[in-house]
């Protein structure tokens, strides 16, 4: 059986949860999501070194940009290894940090996650999906079919497009 991953935002929040005794691997986001430049095809290297000059120039220096970038590179290469965890688990405040960090982390992860393989499975991309038939929509699925594929074998996954619904 693999482990489960536990993302939250915070230090203070990161320890608390390790001290609380959950199951499995606690990983602390440390990219402020609701605030500063973002775009499409996030996060590629160059969109990457644009956030890291904009927490740096925030925080009035008191961020080194080389440290942000290789902590923002980092975060995203732990989440390319996602599938090797049986759950994902997600500790966010909706009401401080809306649903972008969520959403950027469930984005980033379905597109390195490997295909459910059974129905029933209740893996990532059934909470992209649900995401996806809320009322209003939180984020927006294009592909062949309106939701992700639930089981194998299934549309080619190259053809489909999360979008966040703003």
């Amino acid at each position: 059986m693999k482990a489960t991953l536990h993302i939250t935002s915070g230090d203070v929040a990161g320890d608390l949860l390790k001290k609380s005794g959950v199951p499995g691997e606690v990983f602390v986001w440390h990219d402020i999501l609701y605030d500063g430049p973002r775009r499409p095809g996030w996060p590629d290297d160059a969109a990457l070194e644009v956030r890291a000059d904009f927490i740096e120039a925030e925080t009035g220096g008191g961020l080194d940009r080389g440290a942000i970038l290789r902590a923002l590179k980092s975060q995203y290469e732990k989440l390319s290894g996602a599938s090797r965890y049986d759950r994902l688990v997600l500790w966010f405040d909706a009401a401080e940090n809306g649903c972008e960090k969520p959403l950027a982390i469930y984005t980033y992860a379905a597109a390195h996650d490997a295909p459910p393989q059974f129905w029933g499975d209740t893996t990532l991309w059934s909470k992209i999906n649900r995401l996806s038939l809320r009322q209003p929509p939180r984020l927006r699925i294009e592909g062949p079919p309106r939701l992700l594929p639930q089981r194998q074998p299934g549309p080619d996954m190259n053809r489909f497009t999360i979008h966040r619904q703003d």
